[in-house]
């Protein structure tokens, strides 16, 4: 016998009624006779009942339906684990917003790695990949390209040549490009890309940074027309940090990076991020962070009417699904249910950071109660390697039993501990709020319009 399944989510719009599959992410709407039918119960009335049921928003069996989701989006392959070096925790930089805030530079602390640190750093990788293959190799700090660190790099980046190991990815907040100009030409081919961070325009850009009385911005931009003149075929990513400044002042940005050749280029990919803190999520040290719940309806206000933001920069937040669920429904693009945990759960993560230590992730990196292995010694701490590996939302009661499971993965372990206390004691995102928000702003902004026609 057919019902309703349990995976739906349900919004009124106008006299209409949208329904979104929470496993599929389809949706469909709903006239308001039909409307009162569903939410009657009345189901054999539906005039869109064949279409209901081919979309799975009436089935048999939910725990079917669930467990289909999880053996073909669940299931964890063979993916190899990425890799982040922390070169050293100090910074040029004082980010108000930094997550390392309480590490680092920020924390006067200043510590780099040595040449014989990358040596134990590269063994660790190998012993954990079973040979030279493996995920991404990303260079972070700190800031990696201070010039204390140029000797240390070039061995980083000779030795993976050696090795054999993937080309190195390198973070950096892009101030110092240009001093490492020699390195970057003699080791082109063993540099895959970079990310550099912006803020806003030029004014917008160094009052969020904190950098007004040293300006930046102009600095980071002719570094990376640097690195395209350098490398014209090298990969520059472009995370723009959105927040209550500068969330409706995009395309000013946008607009001068087009003028300077740099947006446009093919090899440069600019992306949206929200600024947030897996250990404090509730932002209170950053009182401009845009809130979760409204991160993307904030967005979409400001894309749906410019000709200058793309689809690809629509990203970022501990619900980044919400944006691969909007190009689907824009453009048919595939997006899968969020059920194989975070990066750090996998493929997983191992960050090597300047206290000989190993971490799962690069916001708990220096806090030791966190610490999976050490590539001093040599080790993984197999027991807290294990609690990362196996942790799945399916064997979590609470989240195995919310109709948003899709959406969020079962949250951030992280945060699991910091606020709870516990690995498994979920602390809930609220992701129905965010997609009722980012629902509604779409239905004022007329995205749904033709489907109220149709």
């Amino acid at each position: 016998m057919l019902k309703k399944t349990q995976y739906v989510h349900e919004q009124k719009l106008s006299d209409h009624l949208l329904l979104v599959n929470l496993l599929t992410f389809n949706f469909i709407l709903l006239s308001r006779q039909d409307g009162e039918h569903w939410m009657n119960n009345d189901l054999d009335l539906l005039e869109k009942k064949e279409s209901l049921i081919a979309g799975f928003f009436l089935v048999e069996n939910d725990e079917f339906l669930l467990n289909k989701s999880f053996h073909c989006f669940g299931n964890r392959g063979n993916l190899l684990p990425s890799h982040v070096i922390f070169i050293t925790d100090e910074c040029n930089q004082s980010c108000p917003y930094c997550f390392e805030r309480e590490v680092g530079s920020l924390g006067q602390i200043h510590r780099s790695l040595s040449t014989d640190n990358i040596d134990q750093i590269y063994k660790m990788i190998e012993q954990i990949n079973g040979g030279s293959d493996c995920g991404e190799i990303i260079l972070f700090g700190g800031e990696p390209l201070l010039k204390k660190n140029k000797e240390t790099i070039r061995y980083a980046l000779e030795h993976a040549r050696q090795m054999g190991l993937p080309k190195l990815q390198i973070v950096t907040n892009g101030t110092t490009i240009h001093t490492y100009k020699d390195i970057i030409c003699e080791y082109s081919g063993q540099i895959s890309s970079f990310i550099v961070t912006l803020n806003g325009y030029r004014s917008l850009h160094e009052e969020i940074r904190g950098s007004q009385s040293a300006p930046t911005f102009d600095l980071i931009i002719n570094n990376i027309k640097l690195l395209l003149n350098l490398l014209p075929e090298i990969r520059i990513q472009i995370n723009l940090l959105l927040e209550e400044r500068n969330v409706d002042k995009i395309d000013e940005l946008l607009s001068f990076l087009k003028y300077e050749g740099i947006l446009g280029n093919k090899h440069v990919h600019l992306v949206f991020g929200r600024i947030q803190s897996r250990t404090q999520p509730q932002q209170e040290h950053y009182p401009c962070a845009l809130p979760l719940e409204t991160y993307y309806s904030r967005i979409f206000k400001n894309c749906l009417h410019s000709t200058l933001i793309s689809d690809e920069m629509i990203s970022g937040s501990e619900l980044n699904i919400l944006g691969d669920i909007y190009k689907h429904w824009k453009s048919n693009e595939f997006v899968f249910p969020h059920l194989r945990g975070c990066e750090a759960v996998y493929p997983g993560r191992f960050c090597y950071y300047v206290d000989g230590e190993i971490y799962p992730c690069t916001e708990i990196a220096g806090n030791r109660s966190y610490a999976i292995g050490s590539f001093l010694k040599g080790v993984l701490y197999d027991r807290k390697c294990a609690q990362w590996r196996q942790y799945s939302i399916k064997d979590n009661n609470k989240c195995n039993t919310c109709k948003y499971i899709g959406l969020c993965g079962g949250g951030c372990p992280v945060t699991n501990m910091e606020i709870n206390a516990s690995f498994f004691d979920t602390y809930c995102l609220h992701a129905e709020k965010a997609l009722y928000q980012m629902i509604n702003t779409l239905y004022e902004e007329g995205f749904f319009d033709e489907c109220f026609i149709l």
